[in-house]
């Protein structure tokens, strides 16, 4: 049975919190726009994350540059 996108969602939590707690240095989330996806907005799941990380760096791992904006890039996708 295909897991949900909450069920999909939770495991991406689940593993940026293991990977910080492992001494991992970053973690990346791809932009994905068909099935099996989280979102199609990686800033808004890298807030999420940075929310609940404290040290890990994040970024994102893929960015479809055809289906955005290239002038708003940039400024969507810094790291911390």
């Amino acid at each position: 049975m295909e897991k949900s996108t909450h069920e999909r969602f939770r495991e991406v939590v689940d593993n940026v919190l293991l990977a910080e707690e492992l001494g991992f240095d970053g973690f990346g989330v791809g932009e994905r726009h068909e099935r099996p996806f989280i979102s199609s907005s990686p800033p808004v799941v890298l807030s999420h994350l940075a929310a609940l990380t404290k040290r890990i760096r994040l970024f994102t791992a893929a960015t479809t540059l055809s289906l955005l904006d290239p002038a708003r890039v940039p400024a969507g996708r810094t790291g911390r």
